[in-house]
């Protein structure tokens, strides 16, 4: 290139050494590259006027570099290239693509023309793993600067020499003949057209495409790596014309890794790319540059993967703009002038050459624009709650696009947009969760700056246009809302501190190292169009709905201004923000309300005190209600917002927005509306998310979007349109593989399934597996294969000219709590894993195993809803037996729930007549006929479930022994043909209707105090006296004559021998007993229940199994030494669960017994006798005058005590004695899940005074009673606990000992082993005394032993926990200078009590353990290392945090008198410290961290030292002109399930505005 005048033989030219071998000398203030071709082989071209092409081959080239004062270092490595250069007309262009070393020859005419092709395939993924060519290049910022003026030099022709080249061409033109010489000597030709007539250049382009790898080590210098960028099958080009140069580097993937040295971050990858398979390249930069206007670069991302590392993208930045703004290569250039006109005089050349360098010698340089547009399509952008954990992120899923304009001013932000994004939960501890389906935002801003070099200041603006949130709706736990803010608080702090060293920075703004003021604004304006925001609950660890919030903001203005060294000024404002709050009520599956729509005004103002000093600071916050306020306040909500907001919650398993269960049989695609996103269900998928289709749709308060099912490989299948957002069943007539259903099912608010199956299910809801086959008609009605099953009888004949189906496409089985809801992905995964597709044998019989709910066949249906299927249970489960096929069932989508209901027979084999029957019951069920789909239920035909805490007897069909006692009729008037409602009352709850023109039997009955038993008909209440021991009664209805017909009878168990020798069937506590022998409707049961001593009790009355006419509740009363047991059985469907509604348990470990009154209440106490090997007892259901539970309780020995039953989840104080205090509480019992529809309460009996020991694995702790002897103390081992009783009724006060036992060697204090402390000061256990208190227990060898003794409360129950020295007040010395001791205030000066931590220490303290009273204060002396004579006290309150200096000696210059020179004064002796410190109280599980650190001393620091935190005046202003607060009770009465379920108490109306100070 041409250099400028006076540069002599400097440098800058090639010379040749005395050896021949040319080099290259540079001048000395710049770098240079040097371009090593190595060994080069050409063939080809052409003759003169005719165009050819070069074949050129490189081996070993590779690219040296040299910044100015730096030594030669390699750029890129040794690569081989294949390349052709092509000199015909036009641009020339050079085309290379790397190769191997050691592949090809010279490459040839073919070779040339596959190279000038392979530019265009830049899709094509070619980097085969054995073929990998790896190229690498290291680029520091310097070198890119340098690789950027080459680039001008030698490419653009307008860098550094451009003003040199313009003033040569000006004098050359200066120089030419004057236009009337000129003239006439060409003879009056057109000048335009002589010899000197400029032309434009042919232009270059030039490529370069390796197929392997490229990587590039970029770093600000050699002392700080930024990081690695590898690109792989990538091509790089550079098109440069007269009007333009166009710069293009793409490649199929790439990644970026971190090489910092220093960073906080776990995780390396800053981005991925997978490599791309479509044409489209996955990483690409677009760099255009024309000739006057405005320069534009685009990036474009393909799905690309990123954890977002503010600080490194930063960097990365930093050092591409700085090497843009070091080199010559930049945007800020003179202006170009257009070309003359062809024909133009001479004298208009050289008046244009004048002006040309006249401008280009004095006019500014016209500033011009960089437009960048950076697309990233379809990318992830995960954050982290923590660096250095990253097992959990977030992760916000969507295409950004970032539209800049880069000017002299500063940056213009056009777009900063994230359109169809998604939020999403990783975790390594639980599975992929959608958070929010449909988030996006936009955003408008830009970006000024302005220095004043001469006051050097800076003030740097961020104003924020509009920043929109669309609507969209959120679900996420409180836990995860939480951990939200702490990851987008650690992307605030960045990931690490600047790599740039101060060198760069320097240079390329030496203006920011040398600022006195700098100034930063930030204004934004943000508008909330609409926010849905879910906070779930957690119910064994899974999501449930919670909380509901519904928000809107059209206008929130923030403005921030911050300067260095003053608090930052902030300014928050909302016009109007809408909320309205919900929450859901378990019970009726519905959304309550809470707080009703509702308007607020918002202002916040935060400022430096005018008149105050720089750390003083005035807030001022004011909300006001610009509508009525509404609050329902219920206890439900109160529960659910206390278990919601809970600080130990646990991590929350979120399910799919969107799964897919696909039973069907045959491969699904699911697309979603609009196309784009599609997912394949395939025929042996078992449960897959869906929430990839809901990506970036379905906002909030818009309709979701409808997916389109199709069939893929199946030509002229037909299509079917699902609608999302409710529950619906869209039948699906294929037209290939037969009829389908697609369900969508809402598993709770906002999950939903979509369910693909054939329009019949069948579930088996029995404990074991069954064989299922399904039947279709013969053609021609005669059997075509004669046996149709393994089990003989099955022909076409016995089964009305059906024969089996043997389906033509495996089909998978799926567990029905997925489809309930009840059991997560994960775990279904795991359960079935390995499991393969249902088998269909010879004779057509499919295995359906329990639990579980398979598809028919299409083949096998005969329209919507109906086929024929025949059952048997599984031969391996009968052991070994192969039962007969049952009778074929027909299904029918029935109205009603028991409609086309039927028992069924499976017979055992023709050999084994003896073997009883195994019947089933089959029931198709659906929600109306009219849909067209059913589910059949396979069910026993009667199943007892035991719901209590101990076993049960049982005893089918038992004798029953009826004695009549009378009859009697009663008449009524009635109108023919008038429907009769007839109900008996069988005394204990429960009804019995009788049918219409039938009997029934009520047993047991049970009459009133007068001896009746009492009746309705037809909506009228009745009354009919029965005999003296009336237990049963027969009923009969003859509507015809208006009569019915009373017969009393006194019902008792009988007496069978046979019975006798036959051990009754026997239930364990919480199993089921399924009855297959028998068929419901005709069985009856009888239960006993067998004591703790093994006694048992009588056998009672028997229910009936399964009854339409009896009350879903009925009572089971069991007499057992003289006394009555009372049960309870509920009867739900072909279930009946017998249960218990209160149990008692005694967990004192006293004596104490649960008594009861004999008849009537008068007379002798009898115990209440327990059952089961855990001692459970049946409370007796005795009610108080006042409507409460009442239990008798009797400790051994004294007189029984009545106390009041509390009510679930309460306590009630009992004192059994004055010495033995305990309390009562009633807990709900947590029952399986076939059991959780019944009530059933724990009523236990614990101590009121609990104990435990966890003070370490080798110590004891002893307690005892004030004035009791040693002996008498209540030693706990290591890890127990216990109770706590008086021995007297004086001074109930407790002391603590510890004791070391004998052969430890744990350190806790200096002594042998079996050391034992003193005995502590006395405390008091009482709830005001709730609280963490360290104590130091005095030892034998005047050391101290500490414990910390932390007092509880939980209900009625208080805890005693001890723990060791690790839970007690803690101090920590990081001061270099300080030397501290610590005592507690009141422990006088015993050294057992003083502790002494030097720097770089922490140690445990406590004092003599007063509990109670005065808050514990620390005295704190501070002396220095070097000269104990500089102290200082300090006294520092535990109970509370705060930060303090310590004060500092205030003697003035001279050095503070020794410490033997001072007598103690009354008052405290002034501080002699002249190190300044500060100390620090916080607190930590109740208990105080105390640390001492450096600190800058005060300049008007007083002796009780001053907070380091800003001093604050707050004002805060709440206004509400009407507040309305309604109370809320769950309603006693059953309530519709479309009613609300709250009835009001209270509400009250107020208005309120308050302003206080």
């Amino acid at each position: 290139p041409p250099r400028g005048v006076g540069g002599g033989g400097s440098g800058g030219q090639l010379d040749v050494d005395t050896s021949g071998e040319p080099g290259f000398q540079p001048e000395a203030t710049e770098g240079f590259l040097v371009f090593d071709f190595g060994h080069v082989a050409a063939s080809g071209g052409g003759v003169r006027g005719t165009p050819g092409q070069i074949g050129v081959q490189l081996r070993g080239a590779h690219v040296l570099g040299a910044t100015p004062a730096a030594a030669v270092r390699e750029l890129l490595a040794p690569l081989t290239w294949n390349a052709v250069l092509t000199t015909a007309q036009g641009p020339i262009e050079f085309h290379a693509t790397s190769t191997k070393p050691d592949s090809g020859a010279m490459p040839t005419c073919d070779v040339a023309q596959s190279a000038l092709a392979a530019p265009a395939n830049r899709g094509e993924a070619d980097c085969m793993a054995e073929d990998l060519i790896v190229h690498r290049l290291w680029l520091s910022r310097a070198h890119l600067t340098l690789l950027l003026d080459v680039l001008a030099e030698n490419v653009c022709y307008s860098g550094r020499s451009g003003p040199q080249v313009a003033a040569a061409e000006a004098s050359a033109l200066a120089a030419l003949p004057s236009t009337e010489s000129l003239a006439s000597s060409s003879g009056g030709a057109n000048p335009g057209a002589g010899d000197h007539e400029r032309k434009p250049g042919r232009g270059f382009k030039f490529s370069w495409r390796w197929p392997g790898e490229l990587v590039l080590d970029v770093a600000f210098t050699e002392a700080a790596p930024l990081g690695c960028l590898r690109l792989r099958g990538g091509t790089f080009s550079i098109d440069n014309s007269s009007l333009r140069s166009k710069y293009d580097i793409y490649c199929n993937g790439c990644s970026i890794t971190d090489l910092r040295r220093r960073s906080r971050n776990a995780v390396k990858t800053l981005l991925e790319i997978a490599d791309q398979q479509a044409a489209e390249p996955g990483f690409g930069v677009y760099v255009t540059i024309p000739a006057d206007t405005d320069s534009t670069t685009v990036v474009q991302l393909m799905r690309p993967a990123m954890h977002v590392f503010p600080q490194l993208v930063m960097d990365l930045i930093t050092a591409g703009l700085s090497g843009w703004q070091h080199c010559t290569f930049r945007n800020d250039r003179k202006p170009q002038h257009p070309p003359p006109e062809s024909g133009a005089p001479l004298s208009a050349l050289r008046q244009q050459a004048s002006s040309s360098s006249s401008v280009s010698s004095s006019a500014a340089p016209e500033r011009r624009g960089t437009r960048v547009q950076i697309n990233l399509s379809d990318g992830v952008f995960r954050i982290v709650e923590k660096w250095g954990e990253p097992s959990e992120h977030f992760e916000f899923a969507g295409s950004l696009i970032v539209a800049l304009l880069v000017h002299g001013g500063g940056i213009r932000i056009e777009r900063f947009d994230l359109e169809h994004g998604a939020l999403r939960l990783h975790s390594e501890r639980r599975e992929t969760t959608t958070l929010c389906p449909c988030l996006e935002w936009l955003v408008r801003a830009e970006q000024t700056r302005r220095d004043d070099p001469r006051q050097m200041k800076r003030s740097t603006k961020y104003t924020f246009r509009s920043i929109i949130l669309p609507p969209y709706a959120i679900r996420m736990s409180m836990r995860d809302h939480q951990a939200m803010v702490r990851s987008l608080m650690e992307l605030i702090s960045l990931d690490a501190e600047s790599t740039e060293p101060p060198e760069e920075t320097r240079s390329r703004d030496p203006f920011a190292l040398n600022l006195v003021e700098n100034r930063l604004t930030l204004t934004c304006e943000v508008a909330v169009q609409g926010a849905e925001v879910q906070i779930m609950g957690e119910e064994g660890g899974h999501e449930w709905p919670g909380l509901k919030a519904h928000a809107r903001c059209p206008l929130f203005e923030v403005t921030v201004e911050n300067r260095q060294g003053f608090p930052p000024t902030i300014n928050l404002f909302a016009k109007e923000l809408e909320i309205e709050l919900w929450a859901h009520n378990h019970r009726l599956g519905a959304w309550e309300p809470v707080l009703a729509p509702c308007s607020w005004r918002l202002s916040y103002h935060r400022q430096r005190k005018p008149d105050g000093g720089p750390r003083e600071l005035f807030v001022r916050t004011d909300v006001a209600a610009i509508k009525p306020v509404r609050l329902a306040i219920s206890a439900p909500v109160i529960q659910l917002v206390s278990s919601i907001f809970k600080d130990n919650a646990g991590e929350v398993h979120y399910g799919h927005l969107l799964a897919g269960v696909n039973i069907s049989g045959v491969c699904c695609q699911v697309e979603v509306e609009g196309g784009g996103e599609h997912c394949l269900l395939g025929a042996e998928h078992f449960l897959q998310s869906l929430d990839g289709l809901l990506k970036g749709r379905g906002r909030s308060g818009h309709a979701l979007p409808q997916l389109t099912l199709t069939l893929p490989g199946l030509p002229g299948a037909a299509a079917c349109e699902v609608p999302l957002g409710r529950e619906v069943c869209m039948p699906w007539d294929t037209q290939v593989v037969g009829l389908l259903v697609c369900r969508v099912v809402t598993l709770r608010p906002p999950l939903q399934l979509l369910l693909i199956s054939s329009t019949v299910c069948v579930w088996n809801r029995t404990p074991t597996d069954l064989e299922v086959r399904f039947l279709a008609p013969t053609p021609g009605g005669a059997s075509t294969d004669g046996e149709a099953g393994a089990g003989g009888g099955g022909t076409a004949a016995a089964t009305g000219g059906l024969t089996p189906v043997l389906p033509g496409s495996a089909f998978r089985s799926v567990d029905a709590k997925v489809i309930g809801g009840e059991m997560r992905a994960g775990e279904a995964a795991a359960a079935l894993e390995g499991r393969q597709p249902p088998v269909c044998d010879a004779s057509g019989a499919l295995r359906l195993c329990s639990g579980e709910i398979f598809s028919a066949p299409p083949e096998a249906q005969l329209r919507m809803g109906q086929v024929v299927l025949q059952i048997r249970p599984a031969p391996d489960t009968s052991g070994g037996i192969e039962y007969e096929w049952s009778d074929p069932f027909f299904s029918v989508p029935a109205s009603v729930s028991d409609g086309g209901a039927v028992t069924v027979c499976s017979a055992p084999p023709r050999g084994m007549q003896d073997m009883p029957k195994h019947w089933l019951h089959m029931r198709p069920c659906c929600n109306s006929p009219e849909d067209g789909w059913c589910t059949v239920e396979v069910q026993a035909p009667f199943t007892i479930v035991n719901a209590c805490p101990c076993d049960i007897s049982c005893r089918l069909n038992p004798p029953v022994t009826r004695s009549p006692l009378g009859r009697e009729r009663d008449r009524f008037s009635a109108d023919p043909g008038l429907a009769l409602e007839l109900i008996v009352e069988d005394g204990q709850g429960g009804e019995v209707r009788v049918p219409q023109g039938g009997q029934a039997e009520v047993l047991p009955l049970r009459l009133d105090a007068d001896g009746y038993f009492h009746w309705t008909c037809n909506g009228k209440h009745y009354r009919t006296r029965g005999k003296r021991t009336t237990n049963c009664l027969q009923v009969f209805l003859n509507a015809r004559q208006g009569e019915i017909v009373w017969t009393f009878v006194h019902a008792e168990m009988g007496a069978d021998p046979r019975l006798e020798r036959i051990a009754p069937l026997r239930i364990d506590s919480q199993s089921s007993l399924p009855v297959f022998d028998a068929v419901g409707e005709d069985l009856c049961v009888s239960f006993a229940l067998r004591d703790s001593d093994g006694g048992m009790t009588s056998w009672s009355l028997p229910l009936q199994a399964v009854s339409t006419t009896r009350s879903s509740e009925e009572a089971i009363e069991i007499a057992h030494r003289g006394m009555y047991v009372q049960l309870n059985a509920s009867r739900q469907g072909r279930e009946l669960i017998v249960y218990s509604r209160w149990w008692f348990v005694n967990s004192t470990g006293l004596p104490a017994q649960l008594v009861q009154p004999g008849g009537g209440g008068v007379g002798k106490m009898h115990s209440v006798r327990a059952f089961g090997e855990q001692h459970v007892s049946f409370l007796p259901q005795v009610r108080s005058e006042a409507g409460d539970g009442v239990a008798w309780l009797e400790l051994r020995g004294e007189s029984p005590v009545e106390v009041r039953v509390p009510d679930v989840g309460g306590a009630q104080a009992v004192h059994l004695t004055a010495l033995h205090p305990c309390c009562l509480r009633t807990e709900r019992v947590a029952l399986p899940e076939a059991m959780r529809g019944v009530p059933c309460c724990l009523v236990s009996l614990l101590p009121a005074l609990l104990l435990y020991n966890r003070a370490g694995a080798d110590v004891e702790v002893g307690f005892r009673q004030v004035g009791c002897a040693s002996d008498s103390a209540v030693w706990l081992a290591p890890g127990a606990g216990g109770a706590l009783w008086w021995a007297s009724r004086a001074e109930q006060l407790v002391q603590v000992a510890a004791r070391r036992r004998s052969g430890s060697g744990a350190a806790g204090a200096s002594g042998g082993d079996g050391l034992q402390t003193a005995w502590s000061l006395p405390f008091e256990i009482r709830e005001s005394r709730i609280g963490a208190y360290p104590v130091a227990l005095a030892c034998g060898n005047g050391s101290a032993f500490l414990l910390c003794l932390s007092i509880d409360q939980d209900s009625m129950t208080l805890s005693v926990t001890v723990t060791g020295s690790d839970c007690a007040h803690k101090i920590i010395n990081q001061h270099p200078n300080i030397l501290l001791d610590a005592t507690m205030d009141g422990a006088a000066d015993d050294h057992a009590f003083i502790f002494t931590v030097p720097h770089g220490e922490s140690r445990a303290f406590a004092g003599r353990g007063q509990l109670g009273g005065a808050a514990a204060r620390l005295r704190l002396t501070l002396k220095r290392a070097e000269d104990a004579d500089e102290r200082a006290v300090v006294m520092v309150d535990l109970g509370r945090t705060g930060i303090f200096r310590v004060p500092l000696w205030a003697g003035g210059g001279s050095a503070p008198p020794p410490s033997g020179n001072l007598q103690a004064p009354a008052k405290r002796r002034q501080s002699t410290l002249r190190v300044p410190a500060v100390v620090t109280v916080g607190l930590r599980n109740r208990v105080a961290v105390v640390t001492v650190t450096p600190g800058v001393p005060a300049l008007s620091a007083d002796a009780n030292g001053n907070s380091l935190e800003d001093l604050r005046t707050v004002h805060t202003a709440l206004a509400m002109s009407s507040l309305s607060i309604a109370l809320l009770a769950e309603s006693a009465a059953p309530v519709a399930a479309s009613a609300s379920s709250s009835a009001g108490l209270l509400a009250a109306g107020a208005g309120a505005a308050a302003a206080p100070p």
